[in-house]
């Protein structure tokens, strides 16, 4: 039954992604159906070299929008590119065709000019462009052949990841948990999948966050583990709704009913099928109306109303009919094709000469002007140098203030606590020599007690200064023990931790684990919070450490001001270890700290 619900939900994510990419390509056809028209005039009053540029330069959008139109004025430019010997232009060329025919569902040719291009990319020595083209290829040959797409993706990570490109590293991780999740690999796709979207949010990419936070919902749908699920679709829908984002919310809906359908809930699960429902008619993604239908349907007929269920049924069929036509006149409609002239193409071969002298010009003025700026920055930087030790050293003079606070309290302690057990005991036992026999036994075992007691004072707060599984085991392993200790307090502690097998400096460890205690503690004292998720993740030369709760939050402003020492000790330790920490928290909503740590 578990299996059989897995697959469910992962056939239903793979059409899900299909309607949603087909009905983005639909809406850029709809959009850009003037674009090709406009884009042949552009081209038509422009010198060669321009218009190759042009070419060079068409966009995702441009020619997934308007595939069919597209390859001709590709192929004419193929031919164009070649006599002029333009290898550079001939590549991005055949990385546009192979695009062009992938979605058209031609794979053969897609194969083809990807690996043309590929080979170009390679002669060109352009690194950047071979890992990206071993990452597309792979990913788009992941339904016809998972070995050889897991081949020739793992090659193309190999290569952005020596160049340490983020941007492009972040969709190939991306990419590759897909196929991980497609061979049923949920924690190789789930540590992929946190992978790229650590990286989104160290580029502040509000774009691409929301899709890496659903394929993590997703693993957690997978896993049937529907709270944690929900927890990360809440923090894309949130995103996607500040960027007015109709088309991710459409999708975000979507995943809120199949959510709500597999827990049984089908009247939140109706509701959320309605709102994707709602932005599919106003944005006119039929197709995605149509799996819509189906899915409302299929709850319908699980909660017995037959009658829902058909009216649904009928609505998906009339929709499958009307798209089958719609998309077989487009089909027919996008035939046909205008080339340009030779007697234009000489015309445009006499201005070149022109706007090369321009260019020569331009260029020497940009080459002074960036060595004037030069001047400026390394003059700009030394001051900043000079900034950063000074508040380097302010830090340390604020965490030796703070360590010294600590020593402080943990004196008062020995002394309020442990000490006055002490000096007890040794009155007891003092009292031995004036008291009968009788009561002298049992004199001795009291103080036994005590000094049973203070022993434990003593462990507890030497666990405190330097806990042993830190030392001896790690620091995966002093955090799992802290978290069994804080989970006897009642509250939900889910921890995620990757990348740690090997040992960090001393340094590292012991701050991270003062960092993790700290939160703990705060949380503790302050929060109210019930539940808390703590992931360290080790990526590549970088430490990742987010600390979340749900508890009631607090005012960010206050920090340093009405807070306690412990957050900005927290902070403090950051800074030493030349990491880089973001506090978000809402009143009423809980805490989220991110914290990213350097290691080379």
């Amino acid at each position: 039954m578990i299996n059989y619900q897995k697959a469910r939900i992962f056939n239903k994510k793979i059409k899900q992604n299909l309607i949603l990419l087909f009905a983005l390509i639909i809406f850029t056809q709809f959009i850009k159906a003037v674009g090709v028209d406009s884009l042949k005039q552009k081209l038509s009053r422009l010198p060669v070299q321009e218009q190759f540029e042009l070419i060079n330069d068409l966009s995702f959008d441009d020619v997934v929008g308007n595939c069919q139109k597209i390859i001709p004025i590709l192929l004419q430019y193929e031919t164009l590119v070649k006599e002029h010997k333009k290898p550079v232009y001939l590549a991005r060329i055949y990385l546009n065709l192979s695009l062009a025919n992938y979605y058209l569902g031609s794979y053969d040719e897609n194969l083809k000019y990807g690996l043309k291009s590929l080979a170009l990319y390679d002669s060109l020595d352009n690194k950047m462009m071979v890992g990206t083209m071993y990452g597309e290829l792979g990913y788009q040959m992941k339904q016809r052949n998972l070995l050889k797409a897991a081949e020739y993706m793992l090659r193309g990570i190999s290569i952005l990841e020596r160049l340490n490109l983020p941007g492009p590293l972040a969709k190939i991780y991306d990419n590759y948990g897909v196929l991980k999740e497609m061979g049923n690999q949920l924690d190789s796709a789930n540590f992929y999948y946190r992978k790229a979207l650590s990286i989104k949010k160290e580029l502040k990419d509000s774009v691409g966050i929301p899709y890496s936070l659903n394929n993590v919902c997703m693993i957690f749908m997978l896993k049937q583990n529907y709270d944690s699920a929900l927890f990360y679709l809440n923090k894309s829908t949130a995103i996607r709704q500040f960027n007015n984002d109709n088309v991710g919310l459409s999708e975000n809906y979507g995943y809120y009913g199949q959510i709500y359908s597999s827990i049984g809930n089908y009247d939140k699960a109706i509701e959320s099928l309605n709102k994707s429902l709602d932005l599919a008619k106003k944005l006119n993604f039929t197709s995605l109306e149509k799996s819509v239908y189906s899915d409302l349907a299929e709850i319908y007929e699980r909660m017995n109303d037959y009658r829902s269920a058909l009216f649904y049924q009928k609505l998906h069929k009339q929709l499958a009919d009307s798209l089958i036509n719609v998309e077989t006149n487009k089909a027919i409609a996008n035939l046909q094709v205008q080339f340009e002239t030779s007697e234009k193409e000489k015309a445009l071969l006499q201005k070149t000469s022109q706007l090369r002298q321009q260019r020569i010009i331009k260029t020497s003025i940009l080459i002074s002007s960036l060595i004037l700026l030069l001047s400026v920055v390394v003059f700009f930087w030394n001051k900043i140098l000079l900034i950063r030790r000074n508040e380097k050293i302010k830090v340390q003079n604020a965490l030796i203030e703070g360590e010294q606070t600590e020593r402080n309290r943990l004196a008062l302690e020995l002394h309020d606590s442990v000490a006055n057990d002490l000096n007890g005991v040794i009155l007891l036992l003092r009292n031995t020599e004036n008291i009968g026999e009788a009561y002298r036994g049992n004199s001795i075992n009291r103080s036994i007690e005590k000094l049973n007691e203070t022993h434990q004072q003593v462990r507890k707060l030497s666990h405190t200064l330097m806990p042993r599984s830190l030392k001896e085991k790690g620091l995966m392993n002093a955090i799992n023990d802290l978290a069994n200790d804080f989970r006897s307090i009642n509250f939900n502690i889910d921890i995620q931790i990757l990348g740690l097998e090997e040992r960090l400096t001393p340094f590292i460890e012991f701050n991270i684990f003062c960092i993790i205690q700290e939160s703990l503690n705060n949380i503790v004292k302050h929060s109210q919070a019930t539940n808390v998720f703590i992931e360290c993740n080790r990526i590549d030369q970088t430490l990742f450490v987010t600390i979340e709760d749900n508890g009631v939050g607090f005012d960010t402003n206050s920090i340093g001001k009405t807070s306690g020492i412990g957050m900005q000790n927290l902070m403090n330790r950051v800074k030493m270890m030349e990491g880089t920490i973001n506090m978000n928290s809402t009143l009423g909503q809980g805490t989220n700290i991110e914290i990213q740590i350097p290691l080379n």
